[in-house]
């Protein structure tokens, strides 16, 4: 992006062609004659000619200095560079204080190659003259390339004589550079920028300074004001974009990408980065999108297959294995791409080409890992289990160290009630390898099942739930549980694995068979006991919020923050009117508070009843409520209808959620839309009803965050 307009030396010097000053014996007769026959000679392409001419002039004079710039031009023109070097020789012995001479020989020394020939001539007329400022830039830059010490201190002296001058300015700064004083190179760039500030070369090289340095926002803020100059530069732009990617600025790297692609919409290379980007943000639509502009213009194997992930990720296997095929058409030799062809045959349950593709991965590439490895998933679902070992052998045999090969096999093994000692050790190899790892755990758990050591089997697949949230691993606890007698336990596990896997038939059929083994008594507090586990995991909680309220006809809607811990902490921040621009509601334990300070007589018993309810929703307390038996109950369908007193309560049994609270006609509490977060149930909308009051808050929750460490002086009082 740096243009310097001095490396390049115009060595076409001009070499002014006038008569030379003959002695008195020679102007008369022959050699005026001869000259002017060399010059007629030499300007119609007669160069043999015109050396003979010049020659016969240098026999007749000896001292006619401008004949040897003659003679040294025709002989290099001539292709007879010795000849041409002896009458430069020559021209230099007799004309040392000759500046314009020099000045030739300068520029004829480095046409032929000779730097430090060109560098003594040049300094000869710069001794000669000292105020010659070709010469003097001359030397700059012919000492730029190796001797850049030397290259500063001439261009240090011309931009002392030319303090105006920005191209002296910009070419000291260079040199300066290039000799590592960025700080002197980067004033140097700056007082180009205030002789001509329109020069964008400056701003970047400035901005390629400071990322020698290490100062990237100080680099981004120089690329930026050349963007200002010249906002349609694509190269800069790319830079740019490319810049704040690397820093992990990906918003502004989109932002520029953005702008480059409005200038260039069919940019492959634009489209590429802004597929990229998506992809960092798992929006995997919009980078498949990115990225089939880019196929459409080039086939490139590296944008199919990375097109092909995009599509996995949507669950468009079809297009994902279409990629595929063409990288395999492209490369049919490359064995990662027969690979991962075979493992997009294998999501479609193409398993016979699945197989072809895998083994053709293993003739180009024998010593493969991840093929033997894959080779036996497909054959253990291909319900081929003697190859499935015989592959997951060779994998472990490759790597004895791959923990989930171990895993994969061992589990393989229990899961068939077979090789259960051998199933044994390679689990416990995995777990040496990876001993938190969660699947691995619940294999030991159903290995001990299989060995009816069912107390150790329950410790070690409760572990596992606590560090993976599967189905699978839920629905073992449960079997377990089962073996144990300990039936509504094992209700509880089988429901918790019925919400991760809402269409397990096995599970359906699970909890069918257990309901008729628990009465409806025990059902019905099960529910509740499920509802209040779910809340009590919840030990703090962040979410923006959107709070609408009615009283009477009147209306106010606000956004705000709500923050809770456990268990009667919480605060409430809306964003309130121009009087009172900031509204903080507070309770830290018992006390309760309205912030500014003037409101808290108007609004503070409603709201702390409004927000009790809610409170009390997230520690459980309104639950613990109805446990007790003197609380009555009915069942409707999958929904649990629970009475106490004036106090009533709705939780649906399939998600253990509660669905509703109610205090008479004072209060009631309904909480909707139900999502999983960290897997446990919370409700995306609450809303609480006063009746008695005509008063109806409405609060949406986004952006929920739970059991992240908060600030002790979060729920502190809010100071004026």
């Amino acid at each position: 992006m740096r243009q310097n307009h001095f490396k390049h030396i115009c060595i076409a010097v001009i070499f002014i062609s006038c008569l030379p000053a003959f002695s008195s014996a020679a102007v008369q007769g022959e050699a005026y004659r001869s000259y002017l026959r060399g010059l007629l000679a030499s300007r119609s392409g007669e160069l043999k000619d015109a050396v003979r001419e010049y020659e016969r002039v240098i026999q007749l004079d000896g001292d006619a200095m401008a004949v040897y710039r003659d003679l040294t031009l025709a002989y290099w023109q001539l292709g007879e560079p010795e000849k041409s070097l002896q009458a430069a020789e020559k021209l230099g012995s007799v004309s040392e204080k000759n500046i314009d001479n020099q000045m030739f020989l300068g520029g004829f020394y480095l046409m032929a190659g000779k730097t430090a020939e060109a560098r003594a001539a040049w300094e000869k007329a710069l001794v000669l003259d000292p105020d010659n400022e070709t010469a003097l830039v001359y030397l700059a830059a012919c000492s730029a390339g190796d001797d850049p010490q030397k290259a500063v201190e001439y261009w240090q002296q011309f931009v002392t004589r030319e303090p105006a001058s920005a191209e002296g300015y910009y070419q000291f700064a260079i040199a300066c550079e290039k000799l590592g004083k960025l700080e002197k190179a980067r004033e140097a760039f700056s007082k180009v920028i205030s002789l001509r500030p329109e020069s964008i070369e400056a701003y970047i090289s400035i901005a390629q300074i400071y990322e020698k340095e290490g100062k990237f926002v100080a680099a981004v803020q120089q690329y930026e004001r050349s963007l200002q100059l010249d906002p349609q530069n694509m190269t800069l732009l790319m830079y740019v974009g490319g810049l704040y990617y690397r820093l992990k600025n990906y918003a502004a790297s989109e932002e520029i990408f953005l702008r480059a692609q409005k200038i260039n919409p069919d940019d492959s290379a634009v489209s590429l980065w802004l597929g990229l980007l998506a992809e960092g943000r798992k929006d995997w639509a919009v980078a498949a999108r990115y990225f089939e502009q880019v196929s459409r213009h080039e086939k490139n194997v590296s944008v199919l297959t990375r097109l092909s992930y995009y599509y996995s990720m949507l669950k468009n296997n079809d297009k994902a294995l279409a990629c595929l095929e063409k990288v395999v058409e492209l490369e049919p030799d490359n064995a990662q791409a027969n690979y991962l062809l075979g493992l997009a045959n294998y999501d479609l349950k193409k398993y016979r080409d699945a197989e072809k593709n895998f083994m053709r991965a293993l003739e180009l590439k024998p010593v493969f890992e991840e093929v033997y490895f894959n080779l036996g998933i497909l054959y253990e679902r291909w319900k081929k289990f003697p190859r499935a070992i015989e592959y997951f052998n060779k994998a472990i045999a490759l790597n004895p160290k791959n923990a989930t090969a171990l895993n994969y096999l061992g589990y393989s093994y229990a899961d068939r009630n077979m090789n259960l000692e051998e199933a044994d050790s390679l689990i416990r190899r995995a777990l040496e390898l990876d001993p938190e790892n969660g699947a691995f755990i619940d294999s030991l758990g159903w290995l001990l099942y299989r060995k009816g050591r069912y107390e150790e089997s329950e410790k070690e697949l409760q572990r596992a739930v606590e560090k993976v949230s599967d189905p699978v691993v839920w629905e073992h606890l449960g079997d377990v549980r089962m073996a144990l007698n300990n039936t509504s336990n094992a209700w509880d596990a089988y429901l918790k694995a019925l919400d991760l896997d809402p269409q397990s038939r096995s599970l359906k059929k699970k909890i069918n068979k257990v309901r008729k083994l628990v009465l409806p008594k025990t059902l019905q507090r099960k529910a509740l006991k499920r509802a209040v586990g779910n809340l009590i995991q919840i030990s703090s909680l962040k979410a923006h919020v959107t709070v609408t309220g009615r009283h009477n006809v009147a209306s106010v809607s606000s956004l705000g923050t709500l923050q809770y811990r456990r268990p009667a902490e919480w605060r409430l921040e809306l964003l309130g009117s121009f009087l009172a621009p900031r509204i903080v509601f507070l309770q830290n334990k018992d006390e309760f508070n309205v912030y500014p300070r003037a409101l808290d007589s108007d609004i503070s018993p409603l709201s702390r009843q409004v927000f009790d309810g809610i409170k009390n929703y997230l520690n459980a307390s309104i639950l613990e409520e109805f446990d007790d038996e003197t609380v009555s109950s009915k069942v409707s369908g999958d929904l649990f209808y629970y009475y106490a007193g004036d106090k009533s309560m709705l939780i649906d049994s399939t998600s253990g959620t509660v669905r509703r609270y109610k205090v008479d006609d004072q209060l009631t509490v309904s909480f909707k839309k139900h999502v999983l977060n960290e897997g446990l149930y919370l409700p995306s909308e609450i809303e609480v009803l006063l009746p008695g009051k005509k008063i109806r808050v409405n609060v949406t929750l986004r952006n929920v965050v739970i059991n992240e460490t908060m600030a002790e002086n979060t729920f502190d009082a809010v100071k004026p």
